[in-house]
């Protein structure tokens, strides 16, 4: 409590009465005060906002995962509106000023939130939006929420080689209804473009100059294609040999290819007049490609050379470097095109020799169930094969295609766990295997199916798709129950009963801690000072107190902490004496943190106050106050050195019950910080400045730093502040409650019980 007084009768009992019955107005004047201060305004109702962010792409029932819109998952910055009509109601710049709920008068509302701009084309310029209607009656609690997702459609153009290879130079412009100009993509333009779209579905229109190897230009326009928002559409322009006249255009929304041949104006002269070609799929031309006899099997790595040809393919060359295969009889050079009877029979098994590629435009060389497979199921093949690849067609202007090497490497897979420490959370692991040799994109992770007490009898699957980074595997394992111990594995193969795994991983769940006192139950009054005046009725004592926020035999170590340390205990003056009392006009003492009955639960919960204190505080006035100080309760101790307490588990989400009372537009925070030693390995923050009379229960989510991620918490440090700034305009003269007291200068009041952490 704040600086009081407390009367003390020391005379007869009948004056006793009298005191009494004098006291008893006062009293029953102040309580009904009280039981009037709160509930709702006449025809208004409180709503509780929630904000959530999409970023899927969504299309013709498809959604699939995005990268490079980072910023829009976090939806702190988003600016939210809430209108009628046409009329906006109130709005926030950023979310997270915003307040956990809004009183308004009863009625239909829109919420809207968004996160850049819409414009009609624009490089780089995603633009984030969601709305939803809500019903507001009076005197009733509602929510309403909205969920943000890509409001304008994502085009991306890229050019296959060969297509940069016959033009030269190339641009294209693009329009929609909404634009004045054209969006050009010119030579060399990788960024992505933003395009306003009806969600009923909008043109786009094209239009494409193209400069042939003669120099000579020309400009056709390809059909339009229908766009909506949330789309990823992505073009291919490419030569093919299917389209005769010279392109071809193909079109991936969302994942889902289609093919258009663009035969518009495209003349003779712009044929395409390259080399044949070879593609390789599957490995990349020059680099060893370590393949293991599990890949080929579980068809997860294709080998395959596509080959196309101007005019037909006349033949097919492959140099072959390999001392194994000369030790097996096979030459150092073939012509895959033109293999007489002899060579089919020596190839057969490492190469396709059923199908002739002789004067076909386009032929798939697939290798993957032949050279690839056999090679790996060998153990003696051991080293690197290399094959070079070349075909010439038939068309006498054409030189031979550029040269495509596979150099292959039969490989043993090997892999091993690799969790770390902070990859065990209290409800879910992080799976991480680490990949020697062979394809990460071949490991699986197992967990036990069927147990015979310590025996694992049968092996199931993680459900789940794995990340994959350079030789690490990860896969999210949810669903955990903490401090409980778990076993794992990694395998290579499809089979849960593979023989290529590591040991079994045997790990722990952190348990899902919580705080002491959450609800704030424990609290120990000391006596500052105390003092005799004498009246007509009696002797009065007047007194100042200080709060601590836990039991008495805990002061010397409290789990919580406050500003007390500073407002009431820290600072008392020597030249304080009876001429020049604590309470009088030389000195104020306030407490900033103190006991208060009106509680979320329980009996007590924590009050909070911006108070005014020091020298130069009169009863009556403040008359340059010394200090101005915001109250702070906060876990542990600030000493400069670790701040808060022992913690060994990292909380998803903080929750807590408040109330606030703010001066001069003042804003209150709420600040948690998870801890590895000195380094914040994780925080969670709410700011507010909405005044709200009655309790509410908030939860706001942690956010861990990917770079600690693999650290475990030694310590957890909170705070609650009751504003973010003070000055002598920021605290008003208030009366205690009870009867006889003095004169107190507060500010900002928080008030918080109930405090939680969520796993």
């Amino acid at each position: 409590m704040e600086k009081w007084r407390f009367c003390r009768k020391v005379s007869s009992s009948c004056t006793d009465l009298f005191f009494l019955l004098l006291c008893l107005p006062m009293f029953l004047f102040y309580f009904s005060s009280c039981d009037n201060e709160e509930g709702y305004l006449k025809g208004h109702g409180t709503v509780y906002l929630q904000l959530q962010a999409d970023t899927t792409f969504a299309a013709s029932g498809k959604t699939k995962a995005t990268d490079g819109f980072d910023e829009f998952k976090n939806v702190s910055n988003y600016s939210v509106e809430i209108s009628q009509g046409e009329k906006v109601v109130t709005s926030y710049e950023k979310y997270s000023d915003m307040p956990t709920s809004i009183d308004l008068e009863s009625g239909t509302y829109q919420l809207k939130a968004f996160l850049g701009e819409l414009l009609p084309a624009k490089f780089e310029a995603p633009y984030f939006a969601g709305t939803t209607k809500f019903q507001v009656e009076a005197n009733k609690k509602t929510s309403a929420s909205v969920t943000c997702a890509l409001a304008n459609t994502k085009v991306s153009v890229s050019y296959s080689d060969d297509f940069k290879e016959a033009y030269p130079d190339y641009s294209l412009s693009m329009t929609t209804a909404h634009t004045s100009e054209a969006l050009v993509f010119k030579k060399g333009e990788t960024r992505s473009a933003y395009f306003q779209a009806d969600s009923t579905g909008q043109k786009l229109n094209f239009s494409m100059s193209l400069t042939s190897l003669e120099n000579k230009k020309t400009t056709f326009t390809p059909s339009a294609i229908t766009i909506k928002p949330r789309e990823d559409v992505k073009l291919l322009f490419k030569t093919d040999g299917e389209a005769v006249s010279g392109v071809k255009l193909e079109i991936t929304i969302d994942g889902s290819t289609a093919d258009t041949t663009v035969n518009v104006g495209i003349p003779d002269y712009m044929l395409p007049l390259d080399p044949p070609l070879i593609t390789p799929e599957g490995f990349v031309s020059g680099e060893v490609l370590g393949v293991s006899s599990v890949d080929v099997g579980n068809y997860n790595v294709d080998i395959m050379a596509s080959m196309f040809a101007g005019g037909t393919i006349d033949s097919c060359i492959v140099e072959i470097n390999s001392s194994y295969l000369k030790a097996k009889g096979l030459k150092e050079r073939y012509d895959l095109a033109n293999l007489s009877e002899e060579d089919k029979v020596a190839l057969d098994g490492y190469f396709p020799v059923g199908a002739s590629m002789y004067r076909q435009r386009s032929y798939n060389l697939d290798l993957k169930q032949t050279l690839v497979k056999k090679l790996c199921e060998d153990t003696e093949a051991q080293g690197i094969h290399e094959f070079t690849f070349v075909v010439k067609d038939s068309l006498k202007i054409h030189q031979a295609s550029k040269p495509v090497i596979l150099k292959l490497k039969p490989v043993v897979p090997e892999i091993q766990m690799a969790m770390r420490d902070g990859d065990m959370w209290s409800t879910h692991a992080v799976l991480r295997a680490q990949v020697i040799s062979g394809n990460p994109k071949n490991v699986k992770f197992l967990i036990p199916n069927k147990k015979l007490g310590n025996t694992v009898l049968s092996w199931k699957f993680v459900t789940g798709t794995p990340t994959i980074d350079g030789q690490f595997v990860t896969l999210e394992y949810e669903g955990l129950t903490p401090n409980t111990q778990y076993q794992v594995k990694a395998v290579y193969g499809s089979t849960t009963t593979s023989q290529l795994g590591t040991d079994i991983y045997e790990f722990t769940t952190e348990s899902a801690l919580q705080l002491s006192d959450n609800s704030f139950e424990n609290w120990t009054r000391k006596t500052i000072r105390e003092e005799m005046s004498f009246g007509s009725l009696g002797v009065f004592i007047s007194a100042i107190y200080g709060w601590y926020p836990c039991k008495e035999s805990d002061i010397s170590a409290p789990y919580w902490s406050s500003t007390n340390n500073q407002t009431i205990f820290s600072k008392i003056p020597d030249d304080i004496t009876e001429d020049y009392p604590l309470n009088s006009q030389s000195y104020v003492l306030q407490p900033s943190v103190e006991q208060a009955t009106e509680s979320n639960s329980g009996s007590f919960a924590a009050k909070i106050m911006t108070v005014g204190w020091g020298r130069g505080i009169k009863e009556s006035e403040i008359v340059g106050t010394e200090y101005i100080t915001p109250g702070k309760l906060y876990l542990g101790t600030d000493n400069g050195n670790i701040k808060g307490v022992e913690f060994t588990s990292r909380p998803t989400r903080l929750s807590f019950a408040y109330k606030y009372e703010p001066q001069n537009n003042e804003m209150f925070r709420a600040r948690a910080v998870v801890m590895n030693g000195n380094t914040e390995i994780g925080y969670t923050e709410l700011v507010s400045r909405t005044a709200q009379n009655d309790y509410v229960r908030t939860s706001v989510p942690f956010v861990y730093y990917d770079q600690y991620k693999g650290l475990k918490a030694t310590h957890i440090y909170i705070e609650f502040e009751s504003s973010t700034s003070g000055s002598k305009s920021h605290v008003e003269k208030r009366k205690d409650a009870c009867l006889g007291a003095f004169y107190r200068f507060i500010g900002s009041t928080l008030y918080v019980d109930d405090v939680n952490l969520e796993y």
